[in-house]
């Protein structure tokens, strides 16, 4: 197998970072149209963030992502590192998630 050139795989990574700037961008624009609420396409949607959101800041779920993100990064290079292995019930997961989401830098 051939490495892809140096240029294509930066063009491929700035690509995919642009077209998540420019999805978070048109979301955060729906999201502000507070007359869109009432519509009958998208404001059933919008309706269902604001109150995602509520219930989200409310039961205090970042302080738990970011626990749950710091426990996955852990868990990720425990055995490279320090050669120690989690029991599998603890990493399971986050192995079937790394091979999910695993990007090849090559």
């Amino acid at each position: 197998k051939e490495c892809a050139p140096r240029g294509a795989a930066a063009g491929r990574i700035a690509g995919i970072v642009l077209g998540l700037c420019v999805a978070c961008g048109l979301a955060v624009w729906a999201y502000s149209m507070t007359a869109w609420r009432k519509k009958t396409f998208i404001g059933p949607l919008l309706r269902f963030a604001d109150r995602s959101v509520k219930y989200y800041v409310g039961g205090g779920m970042t302080a738990k992502v970011k626990i749950l993100f710091g426990f996955y990064q852990i868990s990720t290079v425990l055995s490279s590192t320090y050669s120690a292995r989690l029991p599998d019930k603890y990493t399971s997961w986050t192995d079937n998630l790394a091979n999910a989401i695993s990007i090849d830098w090559s």
